[in-house]
């Protein structure tokens, strides 16, 4: 395979319907310059497959058959006459190229075999979207932030990052698991009404957190992607450890993971301030993963201990622009 390819579309094509009928469908997580895996199964033994790769996503939609996830560019790339193993699965396993110009993008694979019983000859499985994140921070410059109790302080970015039709060259970066554009917030208090008001905000883990009982606050520095890690910090006068990491590409993408959480209300989501555009409430834990707001409002999810508490331990999400708004992709 040449790696030189940015992968951001995998296509599956399989021999019969009955395949696309009970097959599923994943991606491993994708870490630039690290393998990948994509796989499926409830095929047949033996049963032919190809698997096409393609640098862009669509979707398009083909009549009769449904919205195919693939650009169809002259990027095209296809590993042909793969065959199913003795459990009727099929698994295909790259690396994602090192060059960090790619991160921040996504990839999106989907199933399809082929039926002569199907109106347009096929059958589509439904499709799988995964993020693509940054190298670990061993190859970007890292920086400890002295943060207290309710402290911000205000960094330089190594790259103009567009935000809501917006750039900046600068971001705050709170003690509370809260990033600002354009000034600082030390708010420790997530509520609804102050995340959709005030600053463009990026909300990785909104609470009130104590870096200077325990934990720390750090940021990863590329040309091209820059990281802010809340590391085995507890919440305000509790004994508990809480991490995050967040990383702004230089394409505007923005991703979040959640290595290890203790607690079970905070605010998680991304919002252009200002009372602007039409806010959207997400599930980010919902079974399809993905999502989009199109209308250049904030996107995000309220957690509660009594009803929605933190469920997003060890996920992974990537918010991408998307005309006025963005996509998410879990």
């Amino acid at each position: 395979m040449r790696e030189h390819f940015l992968i951001v579309s995998a296509f599956l094509l399989l021999g019969t319907s009955a395949f696309a009928q009970a097959s599923t469908l994943a991606c491993t997580e994708l870490s630039v310059g690290q393998p990948f895996t994509v796989s499926l199964s409830g095929g047949l033994p033996g049963m032919p497959a190809h698997i096409v790769l393609d640098q862009a996503p669509g979707p398009i939609e083909a009549p009769g058959l449904g919205t195919v996830h693939l650009g169809f560019t002259p990027a095209m790339y296809a590993i042909t006459w793969l065959s199913c193993n003795s459990f009727g699965q099929v698994q295909f396993t790259s690396a994602v190229h090192a060059d960090q110009n790619y991160a921040g993008n996504m990839v999106y694979a989907q199933a399809a075999c082929f039926s002569p019983t199907a109106p347009a000859g096929a059958v589509l499985s439904s499709a799988v979207a995964q993020g693509i994140h940054p190298v670990p921070c061993g190859q970007g410059t890292l920086t400890a932030l002295n943060l207290g109790e309710d402290t911000a302080v205000t960094v330089n970015l190594p790259f103009t990052f567009p935000f809501y039709g917006h750039n900046w060259t600068q971001v705050g970066i709170s003690s509370n698991g809260l990033l600002t554009f354009g000034g600082t917030s030390v708010d420790p208090t997530e509520q609804v009404g102050d995340f959709i008001t005030g600053l463009p905000k990026i909300a990785a883990l909104w609470d009130d957190l104590s870096p200077q009982v325990q934990g720390s606050v750090s940021t990863c520095s590329t040309p091209t992607v820059f990281q802010i890690s809340w590391s085995g910090v507890p919440q305000f006068y509790l004994p508990d450890s809480n991490s995050a990491v967040v990383s702004l590409h230089s394409n505007g993408a923005i991703s979040m993971t959640w290595p290890g959480i203790d607690l079970a209300d905070s605010l998680v989501g991304i919002g252009p301030g200002g009372l602007l555009g039409t806010m959207t409430v997400a599930n980010f834990s919902a079974n399809a993963g993905t999502g989009t707001n199109t209308n250049a409002g904030p996107l995000f999810e309220s957690f509660l201990p009594c009803c929605t508490p933190f469920d997003l331990h060890g996920k992974r999400i990537t918010f991408k622009p998307v005309g006025n708004g963005y996509r998410w992709v879990r």
